[in-house]
């Protein structure tokens, strides 16, 4: 169901935050996210970019926190160099060394946020093609009420007001039967203006019409694979 890692090339990733760079000098967190970005060998490569291009701006590592206890000193190092530092949710297995994660930024000054213990996850996105027209009416309402509607995503040169329309480009055709394009701006258009990214930031999209966060509070246990 879910196709293989992809990991952006340091030179796509720099020429996005180029772009990005051109609209807007003022972001205040970028967060760096994944899947798990602590499984990327060079990963404090894609921080010094960050910083390079936005000196100003607070830099969080999203992280399941498994692998903190094997970051060596030179990675740390480039951490602290760059000002950077994680944001580790929580799963049972991270729970059982939270101590070790604490103690071992503690050390290495470099700041962490733990997230509350998670134990499930809520269903988000309507896979019914069919159930579009039906909720077209409550487009505004999920877009209104959506907590992460401020938490926009970078990727491939493209920004997106949603960070869901690009992961689920690993289900199958599904990110073609939303549009893709439809649903991300393009930064290396060159009529494009700052103003006129977050115009569009600022504003529903189609996607939003299969988010359920807002309209259908379900839940799945957390469960893990051995």
């Amino acid at each position: 169901m879910v196709s293989d890692c992809v990991v952006s090339d340091l030179d796509s990733f720099k020429a996005s935050f180029h772009q990005l760079s051109l609209l807007f000098k003022n972001i205040s967190i970028i967060r760096l996210m994944g899947g798990e970005p602590l499984l990327v060998k060079n990963f404090t490569k894609y921080v010094e970019i960050v910083r390079n291009y936005f000196p100003a701006a607070e830099i969080v590592i999203v992280s399941n926190g498994l692998l903190i206890e094997k970051l060596s000193e030179e990675q740390l190092g480039a951490l602290r160099k760059y000002n950077a530092g994680f944001y580790v949710s929580q799963y049972p297995p991270t729970r059982e060394i939270a101590d070790k994660i604490i103690e071992k930024l503690y050390e290495a000054e470099i700041r962490l946020f733990l997230s509350e213990p998670i134990t499930s996850f809520m269903e988000r996105q309507n896979y019914d093609y069919g159930m579009i027209d039906k909720h077209k009416e409550d487009w505004m309402f999920a877009w209104e009420n959506c907590p992460a509607k401020v938490c926009h995503t970078l990727k491939e040169g493209r920004l997106m007001m949603c960070g869901s329309v690009y992961s689920l480009s690993h289900l199958g055709n599904y990110l073609d039967e939303v549009g893709y394009k439809e649903n991300s701006i393009d930064l290396k258009d060159n009529n494009l203006s700052g103003w006129d990214a977050l115009l569009k930031l600022e504003k529903p999209i189609e996607f939003c019409s299969r988010c359920y966060e807002t309209l259908n509070k379900t839940y799945v246990a957390w469960e893990c694979d051995r």
